[in-house]
């Protein structure tokens, strides 16, 4: 691990609910969307289990805290500071790994659509979620396949290649890691579970299997991309 100050459960819900209540006072400033993620998340904490579903804070306080524990900016005036999230990345954090169906305990969103403005660190934060889920999702997938995905390969390696270097600075995950060049793959041995870079000029796409663990784009600009990215979500 790395943050020498691990966050409680406790400090991780006050940022969370800090934000959420900004949100709604008008204090921080959202679009459309994001304000009504935040309204649906607070009606859902009242009204969810009659649907099925439960809040888990305990996980998604866990998965908040994997970033600052476990991760490294790898590049740029960051370097080598542990991955902090902002607010609104730990809501999209707390969200994604908190929200759970009560019928068998695993994730209520099984795909995410984030969208992010240019230069605020969507890569770095799409490649901190997909070793989440490789490493420490919750439960554990054996046999786990995560892929990054572009309409080329070459870009999918941009998200990649950053998840390998934080890789790489984590001693905890670099003694479970097997990391391949021809091709690239990061493997987590004890779970046999990878991580690759995949697009749509990758050879063997056609031989997927239909139990994909965690897609993760990059981008979806491009018509053939949005084809293969329905390909994919359709295999999950």
């Amino acid at each position: 691990m790395i943050a020498s100050n691990i966050p409680t459960v406790e400090s991780i819900e006050r940022s969370v609910t800090r934000y959420v209540e900004g949100v709604l006072s008008g204090e921080i400033i959202t679009g459309r969307l994001v304000r009504l993620a935040v309204e649906r998340h607070v009606a859902d904490l009242e009204h969810a289990r009659k649907r099925g579903w439960i809040f888990d804070t305990l996980a998604a306080a866990q998965a908040v805290a994997f970033f600052p524990m476990c991760l490294r900016h790898s590049i740029g005036e960051w370097n080598d500071a542990p991955f902090t999230l902002e607010l609104w990345q730990q809501f999209i954090t707390w969200c994604l790994f908190g929200w759970k169906r009560s019928a068998d305990n695993t994730r209520r969103f099984r795909k995410a659509y984030i969208s992010i403005a240019r230069k605020n660190g969507k890569t770095t934060f799409a490649a901190g979620l997909a070793l989440k889920a490789l490493y420490l999702d919750d439960p554990v997938e054996p046999a786990a396949q995560v892929y990054c995905v572009a309409t080329k390969e070459e870009q999918a390696r941009l998200l990649y290649n950053e998840a390998e270097r934080m890789v790489r600075k984590c001693p905890w995950f670099m003694k479970r890691s097997r990391i391949r060049k021809a091709p690239h793959l990061i493997s987590y041995e004890q779970y046999q579970s990878i991580f690759k870079p995949l697009g749509s000029d990758s050879n063997g796409t056609d031989g997927l299997n239909p139990l994909i663990h965690s897609p993760m784009f990059n981008s979806t600009n491009g018509v053939k991309h949005r084809k293969f990215i329905r390909v994919l979500m359709f295999i999950i």
